[in-house]
């Protein structure tokens, strides 16, 4: 079972990432390779079960930033929702990209399979998905530090995304 005090970074890519690129910009970040799990290789063939399996705890945070189509997008962010704690975030890159259509169609798909992740964050290219009972603790956080984020809970309000009012940080 893992038990590192330390991060633990599990890559799951279906592109062609860099794994000299991420060690080197962990090193710089001050988080020692002996403390990393990767994992490469398509993320298509990974289930809950390859992480659990291995002992790996509920996770707090995972971003979502592999395969740009339809399915992969789907099939991630359904993985994920599967292997975060109740209150964790999931962050959802290259939404919106024009670049990127399958994340966006992907994003539409993945609020109305599921119902334990919602939106609650957009910007920097960016949709953040929590537990729905936690929405408002992070939409609370945003709203009582406007110099941070530029979120008020007028500007919350006016912004939804699937259907889920959600923050939007001003820009993309």
């Amino acid at each position: 079972m893992h038990t590192s005090c330390c991060a633990v970074f599990c890559v799951l890519t279906a592109g062609r990432g860099s794994k000299a690129h991420l060690l080197h910009n962990l090193e710089r970040s001050g988080i020692p390779e002996n403390s990393l799990t990767l994992m490469p290789g398509n993320s298509m063939l990974l289930s809950a079960k390859n992480f659990t399996s291995r002992g790996f705890p509920a996770f707090r945070l995972l971003s979502v930033d592999g395969g740009h189509t339809l399915e992969i997008t789907l099939h991630d962010m359904m993985v994920a929702s599967c292997l975060v704690r109740d209150g964790g975030i999931v962050v959802l890159d290259d939404f919106p990209n024009p670049s990127w259509m399958g994340v966006a169609e992907a994003l539409m798909h993945f609020t109305h399979a599921q119902d334990r992740l919602v939106p609650f964050l957009h910007g920097a290219n960016k949709v953040w998905f929590t537990t729905p009972g936690h929405v408002h603790v992070y939409q609370d956080l945003m709203a009582s530090n406007p110099t941070v984020f530029s979120c008020s809970k007028d500007h919350v309000s006016k912004q939804t995304l699937a259907g889920y009012k959600l923050c939007w940080t001003g820009y993309n």
